[in-house]
């Protein structure tokens, strides 16, 4: 799937257009931007167009489209709204005193309007598009958009709404979120009576939407004048990847490593050795290995999928990677990783599907290997053997702690135990006890634990003094007394069984 921006700001001028975005130049989401982005053969191909609602800076290209294409299209335009939002395109933007063209057209068919309803799916070929309702004004949605590959959510303009948070955290995310963000945190109550987000309202909404603070969020409809401050209130927005999004850029969700893919590089690697010069320079070693079994990613690709097939396994150079496996419809974080780290191996080694997905976070260089050269590399080069040892030496480590916590058969000792070997394993001694960076969402995924039962036992745990909160960090003021809880739960468990 391709998204491209053809306009996404909160105002329009010289740098800055209206919101619209063409997905695989099949579907147009809002029209604000489409007649000064595209050419008008462009235009003439659009067919099928989806309104979040009728405020001026999403609707006002549909006017000039209709204007521009009118005695060379070849099918109707289809314009797919609420009926609130369809009711003043017809009374008030299409009407003969503002369009003269615009009556004609309908009149003759080429203008088709269907009214959606909310949270009904339905098909626009290939693709199905479902509307959620949100808090703006009468007839406002969100689109959600699928693919056999992937699926894409738009919230348009919103205020403080639950609905596509929950329909999100249910689902377990979405491949691309496009979330607006409008006015900056100090207008908090101009964004609160305008139903917009601020940055900070925009992260309160994501919580509720339970997402991987792995994957970036694409955020839109920033307005002009506060476009520096808003860029810097989201980049502090620590723990998550917060993209201001810009007119021209692409948002491509790329097919995962297919056997065909994997093939191919595999080919690209048949009969090539791995060799180390020791006389020559560390930089020229890099790209000698670079240009025999280098790859390019973008941000957004996949490189593989869970249950593929695969002969290759890679090294990052630069950029991060997401490592996901998917239980029961929903994405479970495994890791994030980065330059220097492999992953992959273990389909490669045993020949079995893929256990996980692996999605890039950033722009990718990668050295891919298949099994043979992999060896040779590890074979000439003792730096590498020993960093795979440690490497896989810390993954099995990682797996006891996980295993550990499994067998805890209530979800507040899985919780301690997860915090117990954090300290352990991570955390620092300062004056206020052990200090252990992370996050709810962190720690809900090590544990096993939804992220609202999570928080529950967070809080029930404060209020037992055995740990305090901090911003992205627990604190943890007597490690001995935590064990001794998680000594208790376990004791109450065993008397507490019959027999």
């Amino acid at each position: 799937m391709e998204i491209k921006v053809l306009g996404c700001s909160g105002g329009k001028s010289p740098d800055y257009d209206l919101t619209s975005y063409l997905i695989d130049d099949a579907i147009l989401i809002d029209t604000g931007a489409v007649s000064s982005s595209l050419s008008l053969e462009e235009q003439e191909t659009i067919t099928d167009i989806l309104i979040t609602h009728s405020h001026l800076d999403h609707i006002l290209g549909l006017a000039f489209l209709i204007d521009n294409t009118h005695s060379a299209r070849a099918r109707p335009v289809s314009v797919y709204a609420t009926e609130p939002t369809l009711a003043v395109i017809r009374e008030h933007l299409l009407a003969p005193e503002i369009l003269p063209f615009a009556a004609a057209e309908i009149d003759r068919g080429l203008v088709h309007f269907h009214p959606i309803r909310v949270e009904v799916p339905f098909n626009l070929g290939r693709y199905e598009v479902e509307a959620f309702p949100v808090f703006h004004m009468p007839g406002s949605v969100a689109f959600r958009v699928s693919d056999e590959e992937h699926t894409m959510v738009f919230t348009g303009d919103t205020g403080r709404t639950d609905r596509i948070w929950r329909w999100i955290a249910k689902r377990g995310g979405v491949d691309c979120l496009i979330a607006e963000a409008s006015f900056p945190e100090r207008m908090e109550e101009l964004a609160r009576v305008s139903r917009h987000l601020t940055p900070a309202s925009l992260v309160a909404s994501l919580q509720k939407a339970d997402l991987d603070r792995g994957r970036p969020v694409h955020v839109v409809h920033l307005k002009p004048a506060f476009m520096e401050e808003m860029v810097a209130e989201l980049e502090a927005k620590i723990g998550w990847d917060l993209v201001p999004v810009k007119k021209g850029d692409v948002i491509r969700l790329a097919k995962g490593e297919d056997s065909s893919n994997s093939d191919q590089l595999a080919e690209k690697m048949k009969d090539k050795e791995v060799a180390f010069d020791r006389e020559d320079d560390l930089y020229h070693q890099r790209d000698r290995l670079f240009k025999d079994f280098g790859l390019e990613m973008n941000a957004g690709e996949t490189l593989f999928r869970q249950g593929e097939n695969s002969k290759v396994m890679y090294i990052i150079q630069e950029g991060r990677v997401r490592i996901y496996r998917t239980i029961e419809g929903r994405d479970k974080t495994l890791s994030v990783i980065g330059p220097g780290d492999f992953f992959g191996e273990m389909a490669m080694f045993n020949n079995r599907p893929r256990s996980a997905s692996a999605l890039a976070l950033t722009d990718l260089r990668l050295l891919a290997f298949n099994k043979t050269a992999f060896e040779k590399l590890i074979a000439s080069n003792f730096g590498i053997a020993l960093h795979v040892i440690r490497t896989l030496s810390a993954r099995m480590q990682e797996t006891d702690g996980i295993i550990e916590t499994l067998l805890y058969p209530d979800t507040e000792s899985k919780v301690i135990n997860t915090l117990i070997q954090a300290a352990i394993d991570e955390g620092i001694e300062s004056n206020e006890g052990w200090l252990v960076r992370t996050s709810p969402e962190k720690l809900a995924e090590k544990s096993g634990v939804i992220l609202p039962s999570l928080r529950d036992i967070l809080a029930r745990l404060v209020g037992r003094n055995v740990i305090a909160l901090r911003r992205e960090a627990v604190i943890i003021p007597d490690l001995n007394q935590l064990r001794r809880l998680l000594k208790f739960l376990e004791l109450q468990d065993e008397f507490s069984r019959p027999g």
